[in-house]
């Protein structure tokens, strides 16, 4: 559990939400569930935080004004494919950060061995370098 200037929320590595209740619901904060959350950053603005949740193969955005957490891209089944939404697929997303204008976040797709670009607005997935293969691509 965390507290910060009134915000407060509470996180777990395991979920109890399938792909289609994430991608379908807004649900609030203190529900929300993570599978090994890898990385979290924060818009310039501090409106929104981004989480790659590492064995979700997703990217979570919240909006920590209402502290709500949805799907911003990624399945939830580990894969390779650039996508709009929840169409697109990642393997064990680790680090990410936010560009200065708050528009893309950039992530490292560790089991896919790739930097990829997320864009906030519409959760297009592209990747940037890298990607597709196994261990030793």
């Amino acid at each position: 559990t965390t507290q910060d200037e009134g915000f407060s929320a509470t996180y777990s590595t395991d979920s109890l939400l399938t792909c289609s209740e994430c991608a379908n619901s807004n649900p609030p904060l203190h529900t929300e569930r993570f599978r090994e959350p890898r990385g979290v950053a924060f818009t310039p603005f501090g409106d929104r935080a981004y989480v790659a949740e590492g064995f979700g193969h997703r990217i979570v955005q919240i909006d920590l004004k209402p502290n709500l957490a949805t799907t911003l891209s990624g399945s939830g089944s580990i894969g390779y494919l650039d996508a709009p939404h929840v169409e697109s697929m990642w393997s064990t997303p680790y680090g990410l950060d936010v560009s200065w204008d708050g528009i893309n976040i950039f992530v490292t797709d560790s089991g896919n061995h790739a930097i990829r670009r997320v864009n906030t607005k519409d959760g297009a997935t592209t990747t940037l370098s890298g990607g597709g293969g196994g261990p030793l691509a």
